[in-house]
């Protein structure tokens, strides 16, 4: 029988095989067209107020955005004496950073050329996207656990929401390609799921 915690390492899995499979057709003429189609067409409903609103966005997985969340975090898991979901969270921001600076510099993907803001680094995958996919996801799972029903339901739509809309603002002002953000989410959910994983098993020890 299939225990619950087994669920999240199935997720953890099957997101790594897909990531991979993405990878591997990055380059293909289908990918390409695909990518190239989505950012001209959502190019077009640029104006400069939807503009600073996606910068906003895009900035609430900026390094200071997330160390305010990760000091915010710390008290309140702190006083809860709940130190190990904590340190589950920082060490998925680490790991996650870690793990996109490597893939970027494996797979050099050149970001897209009608930016509003300009990058210097490589494009795939997403490191906006799949830090949102991390640090909402454990989130999500962290503080989930304790609300009732309606109150969970509304907490997790919430976080999906925000890891949903960060992928759309790289899209939006030119950072990144679709691929790219869909690449992001899957090593988010791949690293986030095994995480929690983990964490199950070291509390049933």
């Amino acid at each position: 029988m299939i225990k619950k915690r087994d669920y999240f390492l199935i997720i953890s899995i099957l997101s790594l095989i897909l990531f991979i499979i993405l990878t591997y057709s990055i380059n293909s003429i289908k990918i390409d067209s695909f990518d190239i189609i989505v950012n001209k067409e959502i190019s077009t409903f640029r104006f400069s107020l939807l503009n600073e609103a996606m910068l906003q966005i895009s900035d609430l997985i900026s390094p200071i955005a997330l160390l305010v969340f990760l000091i915010t975090l710390w008290i309140l898991l702190s006083y809860k004496k709940r130190i190990k979901d904590f340190l589950m969270i920082v060490s998925g921001i680490v790991l996650g950073s870690i793990l996109n600076f490597l893939i970027k510099d494996i797979i050099e993907r050149p970001r897209p050329e009608n930016y509003i803001k300009y990058f210097s680094d490589y494009s795939y995958p997403s490191a906006h996207s799949q830090m949102a996919m991390i640090f909402f996801f454990l989130l999500a799972y962290t503080f989930s656990k304790k609300l009732n029903k309606k109150l969970k339901k509304i907490f997790i739509s919430l976080n999906i929401f925000i890891i949903l809309l960060v992928g759309f603002s790289r899209i939006y002002l030119g950072a990144h390609w679709p691929t790219d953000v869909l690449g992001g989410y899957l090593v988010g959910l791949f690293l986030a799921n095994l995480l929690i994983y983990l964490s199950t098993l070291i509390k049933h020890e």
